[in-house]
């Protein structure tokens, strides 16, 4: 109903996302990137561990997928990682049987920010002044203590990454984060598990985070 651009879900198996897929026939309208959170796969296999909190012996698990329109955004890339000592090893969490994963996109939006027009061409100089977006997902642990010790994981691995400039797009370019910096607009969205306040919500404050609720 509310047909929004982006979406991040948050305890998502794969099989309930591929069911709104189907079932919704929201196929038509968004793409959708969600590696497994236990061992950082796309599609269901018999190797896949069964769900850890479910008595049903389902291979499936949290998949923190990141939804959006495909006809107001272009997927430029996509990047995962862990809230771990290892951050890019799949499954990893701080101790807990559960992977704790990190699903992010970087988008660019269709249209020109300035007007609202659908950008469609460039000028002599290869410039446009489309947006880039980049929206991750995530699941925080439930246990303060390591809400606090992922928060600085989550702030310097999006402060790490490489990224596409709009503005190199075509040329294939990539270059750090400081470079393009006000090229690329992010959002992280989850279930943080904290309240405001608290000493892991002030510490993502303190780490450049803003609450947009507020």
């Amino acid at each position: 109903k509310e047909q929004p651009d982006i979406m991040g879900l948050q305890e998502d198996c794969y099989f309930q996302s591929d069911d709104l897929m189907r079932d919704l026939q929201l196929e038509a309208q968004y793409d959708r990137y969600g590696l497994f959170n236990r061992n950082g796969e796309s599609f269901p296999t018999r190797d896949w561990p069964k769900n850890v909190f479910s008595n049903d012996g389902l291979r499936d698990g949290e998949h923190n997928s990141v939804w959006w329109r495909r006809d107001r955004f272009e997927l430029i890339s996509t990047n995962t990682f862990w809230l771990s000592a290892s951050p890019q090893t799949p499954g990893s969490s701080l101790g807990e049987e559960t992977g704790r994963i990190v699903n992010c996109v970087i988008l660019q939006d269709r249209r020109n920010h300035n007007d609202g027009d659908v950008v469609t061409n460039r000028d002599t100089n290869n410039n446009s002044s489309a947006l880039a977006i980049r929206f991750c997902s995530t699941h925080m642990p439930a246990n303060e203590t390591l809400v606090e010790k992922s928060v600085p994981i989550l702030a310097d691995q999006l402060l790490n990454m490489n990224f596409v400039s709009v503005d190199e797009i075509n040329k294939g370019i990539r270059f750090d984060d400081d470079q393009c910096c006000n090229e690329v607009v992010t959002f992280v969205v989850g279930d943080f598990n904290t309240q405001p306040n608290s000493t892991s919500y002030v510490l993502m404050e303190e780490k450049g985070f803003v609450d947009l609720r507020h």
